[in-house]
């Protein structure tokens, strides 16, 4: 189930430790891999980044999310992250 935060939708599974965030409901996307299992996901329709996939979201350090991602989209996992450890 998708929930909403700071209006974009995410949705985090717990078996797999795969995080997806999405900032709108664009139409077609793709998928750029930046860094190992770390995608943004992009408008076809103009290259803007419309979300995130994080695989093994738990294991990832900070340093390397900071480092692969836009700030914007860091602040906005940082954000989540809460939600998903419960702090």
């Amino acid at each position: 189930m998708m929930k909403v935060k700071n209006s974009c939708k995410y949705f985090y599974d717990s078996v797999y430790d795969d995080l997806l965030i999405r900032l709108n409901d664009s139409g077609s996307v793709y998928s750029d891999e930046v860094y190992n299992n770390i995608y943004l996901i992009k408008s076809e329709e103009d290259d803007s980044i419309v979300g995130t996939q994080i695989l093994y979201f738990k294991k990832r350090s900070n340093k390397v999310l900071k480092e692969y991602l836009p700030s914007f989209i860091y602040s906005i996992v940082r954000d989540i992250e809460t939600d998903i450890y419960g702090k």
